[in-house]
Order: structure tokens, then sequence, then C-alpha cells
């Protein structure tokens, strides 16, 4: 049960609008505490749905990145979410299950995929990347993907600690819409065939 209630209907209608969400967007558990706080509840959507489909970043790399995040931190919320949107771009099962157990140095992840979630190690235990992992992560990948990967782990790690401060509870599996994606995610899922 979580720690405070959900936000009334009117309090997320109103964080919907100011989100510029569509209307019919199913009010999930974290988006109805967010409605507590509907003005900066509406800017983190905002800034979620930018990282989720407007980065350079590949998705898929993002997606690791979160569910590491989200591992450590230990929000099942934000992990159960983000497993159903990281088979839906192609993270494959076995990544998602080794990354559960705390295992990311081998041989299922690329050299590429290895560098994102030690960079996303480091910026959890120090809040700074050391300056080995930075020039691995410097050769790989540009100027504007190590800020999108920074403001990525930055922002799931403060959802984290809303989710699980606030205990939310886990929403009913959904299928995931298409349609309702982002741009430029939604057209990585129809490269790969997952719409």
């Amino acid at each position: 049960m979580a720690r405070i209630p959900y936000a009334a209907t009117p309090q997320y209608e109103e964080l919907r609008r100011e989100s510029c969400f569509p209307e019919d967007t199913v009010p999930s558990n974290a988006f109805r505490m967010l409605g507590h706080a509907p003005a900066i509840g509406s800017s983190v959507l905002r800034l979620m749905y930018t990282i989720l489909g407007e980065a350079d970043l590949d998705f898929g790399l993002r997606e690791l990145a979160i569910l590491r995040v989200s591992q450590r931190y230990q929000a099942w919320y934000a992990w159960a979410q983000h497993v159903a949107i990281a088979r839906a771009i192609g993270v494959d099962d076995e990544q998602i299950a080794a990354l559960e157990r705390g295992e990311f140095m081998n041989e299922i992840f690329s050299h590429r995929e290895r560098i994102v979630l030690a960079f996303t190690d480091e910026i959890i235990d120090n809040l700074r990347v050391s300056d080995q992992t930075f020039a691995q992560a410097r050769k790989e990948f540009s100027p504007r993907e190590l800020v999108e990967l920074l403001l990525t782990i930055g922002s799931f790690r403060m959802i984290s600690g809303l989710l699980t401060t606030l205990d939310i509870e886990l929403d009913e599996p959904r299928e995931l819409s298409c349609w309702k994606w982002p741009t430029r995610l939604h057209k990585n899922m129809l490269q790969h065939g997952l719409c």
C-alpha cells in the first residue's frame, strides 16, 4: 500500500492536461501520485517522454541504463514498466535476467552496453564517473549521447526515489500500444517489427 493516498481524479486530470498527454492516457499509479504536484509532476512527465522518445542515445542502451538504475535502487515499479519497454524494442530476455541478478560484465552484453552499464553504476556509486570509464565512453559516444545518458540516469534516480519512498504499487500489466509512443521510439519499434 502506498504511504500516502494517490491524488484524486481532478488532480490527476490537471497533471495530464499540463503534461500534454492525450485525454485517453491511462492513469497509472505513478501518474496518480505525481498528481499531488501537477506543475512539477507534469514537467517530470514531459522530461520522461522526451527521454523515452526524442533522445539520440540508442533506445536499447537507454533502456539498459534505466533497468540498471531501477535494479540498483530496487524500484520494482520502474523495473516492471521498463522490462516491458525493453522487450518491446528488442532487448534480449537473457540480458534482462542478467541485469535482474546484478550481472553485466559478461559476453551477453556488447562492449558499448558494458560501458553504459559501468557508467551507470559509477554514477550511482560515486556521483561521478572515473577518468578511465569516461575515456571509454568518450570513444564510443558523442557529447550529445553522453549528456543524454547522464540525464537519463539522473532522471531515473529521481523517479526511483519517488517510487520506492512512497511505495507506489505496481499497476496491472497493460499491452504496449505503439501509437502512443513518442515519434522516434515508435519509428524504432516499427523498424524492428515490434508494432
